[in-house]
């Protein structure tokens, strides 16, 4: 805590920081202290400022046993980040050298994946802190499924700069809120 009599400071939150109530935000989680290990498969392509977020969102992940797998779409632009900022995660990276395209970069991570479950997550995309638990938690309440899926959002974002990374959010919009249907997913 701190007095703001000293100070000249506005608070004022950006992006997820949790300022705006989401939909499905009291979702009452069983806390998973063990369960199978999963895979977040992450596409990048030149932006370490943005991959930076998105690992920040996986750090913070409530559920901890992780297969971090983040495979690059080009040469190696993000390895020097992931080794100097998130030696404490469970990161393997890998790059493929020549663009060859977001759905063979996808097959790449799901070929390295070491995990029972794979959860994929774009450079440009964040996660709650508790996302993996969420859906792990659905998962030993009702084993035997094939997929466990979760309400997502999709935020306008308007990036201003790369470096520093700057941006803003201009709308939130939520989808996935139906019942499972294979072919909407």
């Amino acid at each position: 805590i701190f007095s703001i009599k000293n100070f000249r400071f506005k608070p004022r939150f950006l992006g997820w920081d949790y300022e705006r109530r989401r939909e499905g935000d009291f979702y009452e989680v069983t806390r998973v202290p063990e369960g199978p290990k999963v895979s977040i498969l992450v596409r990048t392509v030149a932006r370490p400022a943005v991959l930076r977020e998105c690992l920040i969102s996986l750090r913070n992940q409530t559920y901890k046993n992780l297969d971090i797998v983040v495979v690059e779409d080009g040469p190696n632009k993000s390895e020097e980040l992931i080794k100097s900022e998130f030696s404490d995660l469970p990161v393997r990276y890998f790059y493929s050298g020549e663009k060859v395209g977001r759905c063979e970069v996808a097959n790449i991570a799901m070929d390295k994946a070491e995990g029972e479950f794979l959860n994929f997550l774009d450079d440009d995309d964040l996660f709650y802190s508790d996302h993996v638990e969420t859906l792990v938690s659905e998962y030993l309440k009702h084993p035997g499924k094939e997929v466990y899926y979760s309400l997502s959002f999709e935020c306008l974002t308007e990036y201003k700069s790369l470096e520093p990374l700057k941006y803003k959010e201009h709308l939130l919009i939520s989808f996935l809120k139906q019942k499972y249907n294979k072919f909407k997913l």
